[in-house]
Formats: C-alpha cells, sequence, structure tokens
C-alpha cells in the first residue's frame, strides 16, 4: 500500500462514524450492502474496501463498526471470491 492509500483510509475511517450514525437516523429500514465498489443505491449504505466518495470504507476481514442486529437486509454480490 503507498502513502496516498494509507491516508485516504485514515481520512474515510475518521468520517465513518458519523455517516453510519447519520444513516441509522434516518432510515427506519435499513439496508446494507458490502463490496459496492462505485455503486451507490439508494436507501443502502453501500461499503467497499476501497474509500471512494459515493461509499463508506470497510473492510470485511474487520470487526464491523456498529452492533449487532442493526440492519432489515444485507446484500453482497461477487465479493466473496476476493477474500483470502
Amino acid at each position: 500500500m503507498n502513502l496516498r492509500s494509507y491516508f485516504n483510509i485514515l481520512r474515510a475511517k475518521r468520517k465513518r462514524k458519523s455517516v453510519i450514525k447519520e444513516y441509522l437516523a434516518s432510515h427506519t429500514i435499513r439496508k446494507f450492502e458490502l463490496g459496492a465498489e462505485l455503486t451507490n443505491q439508494e436507501g443502502w449504505l453501500t461499503t467497499d474496501n476501497r474509500p471512494v466518495a459515493s461509499n463508506l470504507y470497510l473492510d470485511v476481514t474487520e470487526k464491523f463498526p456498529f452492533d449487532n442486529d442493526v440492519f432489515d437486509y444485507v446484500y453482497s454480490e461477487h465479493m466473496i471470491e476476493h477474500l483470502t
């Protein structure tokens, strides 16, 4: 990982808590997508392991930054084959 990527991840992790809090407060039906890449579906909290503006940075190999039983729906497509 280069230095620029490292700092982008640090910046994304810092804003993650406020993004999650805002999402949970504004949605009664909560939907969570893992590995969304560049897509951003309306009404979903979309995540990816690369910090991009449209998605929340989340490394699925680490503990998730929220409690259990928070989401009504969890979706992932074409992601599990990328895990080592």
